[in-house]
C-alpha cells in the first residue's frame, strides 16, 4: 500500500478545518446552510446562506495566495455577497469565533 502523510495534503486538511468549524457554528440553526460553487475550472470553497440567501463566500488557501476568485465571478453566478479569504495569516481569527453571526460580521479580506 502506497500512502501519503496527512501533512503533505495540507490544503485539504486546512479546508476541512474551515468547513468543520462553519458546520459546528451552524449546528441546530436551520436558517443557515453551507454550500460550495463550482463552474468549469472555477470554484468557491464555501458559501454561507441564511434563509437560502447568500451571506458570505469563503475561499480557503493554505499556501501562497495567488488568486482567490473574484466578486465578478460570484455576481455572474448569481451569488451576491461578500467574498472573504481564510488563510494561514487569519485562520486563528476565524477559529476563535463562537457564533456564525460573528463570522458573517467580520471584516474579511
Amino acid at each position: 500500500m502506497k500512502s501519503q502523510p496527512i501533512a503533505s495534503s495540507g490544503g485539504f486538511v486546512f479546508e476541512d478545518i474551515v468547513g468543520s468549524h462553519l458546520l459546528n457554528l451552524m449546528f441546530g440553526r436551520r436558517r443557515y446552510q453551507l454550500h460550495y460553487y463550482r463552474e468549469r475550472d472555477k470554484e468557491i470553497d464555501f458559501v454561507v446562506t441564511e434563509n437560502h440567501e447568500p451571506r458570505l463566500a469563503l475561499e480557503v488557501k493554505s499556501g501562497r495566495v495567488k488568486d482567490i476568485g473574484s466578486e465578478t465571478f460570484l455576481s455572474e453566478a448569481g451569488i451576491h455577497c461578500p467574498l472573504a479569504l481564510v488563510s494561514r495569516e487569519n485562520i486563528s481569527r476565524f477559529l476563535v469565533q463562537t457564533d456564525i453571526e460573528d463570522i458573517l460580521r467580520l471584516g474579511w479580506r
